[in-house]
């Protein structure tokens, strides 16, 4: 079962999360009522309630503030993530282009890449 340590997140890493997870939902254009449903509840598991007009930040603000965060915190993102993008059932084609445009900005090498894209897909059984 998925263990996600989201105590070590600061309040605004949380907040950046779940603006990372709202891009990633809206980026194949199919924002399901099970996602919407799921973005709810990730904000009750996260603690912290999320203002769609103040606290809503572009990919690439995502994308810098991301570059400050540890090894750990990007996995605790990728597993949140996972959580959120498999409300439908599979990590769509859009959602993966997402993720390596993602990786690829914050300077990760492509068996990184590979490796954490195929833990979004495959990974440990949620």
């Amino acid at each position: 079962m998925l263990d996600i340590n989201i105590n070590s997140l600061t309040l605004d890493e949380k907040k950046t999360l779940l603006a990372l997870i709202y891009n990633v939902l809206v980026s194949d254009q199919d924002y399901s009522d099970d996602e919407k449903y799921l973005f709810g509840n990730l904000m009750d598991f996260l603690d912290v309630s999320f203002d769609f007009n103040t606290d809503m930040i572009s990919k690439d603000t995502i994308i810098e503030r991301m570059k400050k965060l540890s090894r750990e915190s990007i996995h605790i993102y990728m597993d949140v993530v996972r959580l959120a993008i498999m409300a439908d059932g599979v990590v769509s084609y859009d959602e993966e282009v997402f993720f390596r445009d993602v990786f690829i900005k914050l300077a990760f090498d492509e068996s990184e890449i590979d490796e954490l894209i195929d833990n979004l897909k495959y990974g440990q059984p949620l």
